[in-house]
This record gives structure tokens, sequence and C-alpha cells, in this order.
């Protein structure tokens, strides 16, 4: 199943659930954004399916689009406008490593980075 996993550089790489405590913080973060976001041109998603390119694809734990254009019925095409994800102690590896890495590659305008912890411990 598509949703299950996601594609860096060609390799599939399983997605782990979600924990309580992850969700919390990416509902009250989505929430946030969308009240910042009401009126304007941008959208704001949770977890959908980003398509960089033909081997890198992400979902992103929220992503902001601001280009209508790039908004597909099941899926994102080409690099969000903003990206924040949730750290865990089981993905902060990836999502400080390749992740970040095809994300800086990708998205062309600097932006300021968000990053949130969800664990007691992890070194931000």
């Amino acid at each position: 199943d598509e949703e299950d996993y996601e594609l860096i550089d060609g390799r599939e790489v399983q997605l782990a659930a979600a924990s309580i405590p992850h969700l919390r913080v990416q509902g009250n973060l989505f929430y946030k954004i969308r009240a910042y976001l009401q009126g304007k041109k941008c959208e704001v998603f949770s977890e959908a399916k980003v398509v960089f390119d033909d081997k890198n694809w992400l979902q992103p734990d929220i992503l902001v689009i601001c280009d209508k254009d790039k908004i597909k019925d099941n899926y994102i095409d080409g690099a969000p406008d903003f990206i924040a994800e949730i750290l865990s102690l089981s993905t902060q590896a990836r999502d400080y490593g390749e992740k970040k890495d095809i994300y800086e590659k990708t998205i062309t305008d600097c932006v300021p980075r968000v990053i949130t912890a969800q664990d007691v411990g992890i070194g931000v």
C-alpha cells in the first residue's frame, strides 16, 4: 500500500505509526498554521504524499502549499513552500538526515525551519 512507506532515493522506507504524543503535537501545530493562513492563498496539509521526483516521495507531518497547481487528487506534485516534521526518537535520524537533505535540495526558497520534538530528551 502506497500510504505505508515513503520512497527515498528509489528505496521503499516503511512508515511507523504515529504515537499519541506525536499526533497531539501535529494536531496543535496544524491548527495554529491553519488559523494563520486563514484568508491567505496558501493551504496547510497533514501527511499528504509529496512527489519530489521519480525517486523521492515523502509524507511530511505538516506542509504548506501556496501554488494550487501542485495540488492533485492524491498527492502534491513538487516541493511544498513549508514543511514541519515532528521528531521522535524512532524517526529523528531519518528526519534530520535523508529527508532533510531531500527537502533542502528541492525547496528553492529558503524558509525558516520548524523543528518540533515530541519526546523528552531529544536535542533540538
